[in-house]
């Protein structure tokens, strides 16, 4: 069902962290699963993943020889260097900042480049399955024990990024069948009062999850608002623009 008509005026203020605690209804396995979930970030992990990535290449091209790796499995870690290089754009680039005079931090444009020429990477379940390719890759590289370890912590991360992405493309789609055009986005989010300030009309991401679940009932999870604002956010600022939001509903991602 599409919603459309925005002509209250939503405030969004402290009190919406209200219902943040979930269903009460729970039980107590289901309590400790979510509690897991709220503690882990998918960044944190994809950022480790990174550096393990890049860890592995340096290891397996000047040790691999000794562990039977002949010339394209060595063309291989250089890969990984590459792969890892990415992942910390993707996953870590918030831990990567160091802006200039002008305030932009050299992570930011490189993502924000990355998104315009690698988007399936900024899909939520995208990059799960390029990951997944990654693990193949590296499970390749037996018997080379490095290669291993990197290939259980990557299987593992890939699991727990596919079940995000999932369930963030899921809600993400609610979201955009909450509105009928782009017209009605656009109200919805000028009518929420205190939502962007009359000038840079940027949404920050805590006021876009109180939007989302106040306004429209729909809750993303601590990982899930990451790989939301990830496909949403065009040029990784850390804020989602009214443009960028039209832009996103538009889009068949």
């Amino acid at each position: 069902m599409v919603r459309s008509g925005y002509d209250e005026v939503i405030t969004i203020g402290d009190d919406a962290s209200d219902n943040e605690g979930g269903p009460t209804n729970q039980t107590w396995v289901q309590k400790k699963v979510q509690m897991v979930k709220d503690r882990i970030s998918l960044h944190h992990l994809g950022f480790v993943g990174g550096v393990l990535l890049i860890f592995d290449g340096v290891v397996g091209i000047f040790f691999g020889h000794a562990f039977g790796l002949d010339a394209v499995h060595v063309l291989l870690e250089m890969f990984m260097i590459v792969f890892g290089a990415v992942m910390l754009l993707v996953e870590g680039a918030d831990k990567l900042v160091t802006k200039d005079n002008e305030g932009t931090a050299w992570c930011q444009l490189y993502r924000g480049k990355l998104f315009h020429f690698a988007r399936f990477l900024f899909v939520p379940i995208g990059r799960g399955y390029f990951y997944l390719y990654i693990s193949v890759m590296l499970l390749a590289q037996y018997p080379d024990p490095v290669d291993m370890f990197a290939f259980f912590y990557m299987f593992s991360f890939v699991v727990f990024c596919l079940h995000v992405g999932y369930q963030t493309q899921r809600k993400l789609f609610e979201l955009k069948c909450e509105f009928n055009c782009t017209e009605d986005l656009n109200s919805a989010l000028v009518k929420t009062e205190g939502f962007v300030d009359s000038e840079s009309r940027l949404i920050p991401k805590d006021q876009f999850h109180d939007w989302a679940s106040r306004q429209l009932n729909i809750t993303f999870e601590r990982n899930e608002l990451d790989a939301a604002f990830l496909t949403i956010d065009a040029d990784q600022d850390g804020f989602i623009s009214f443009n960028e939001m039209e832009e996103w509903w538009g889009h068949d991602i």
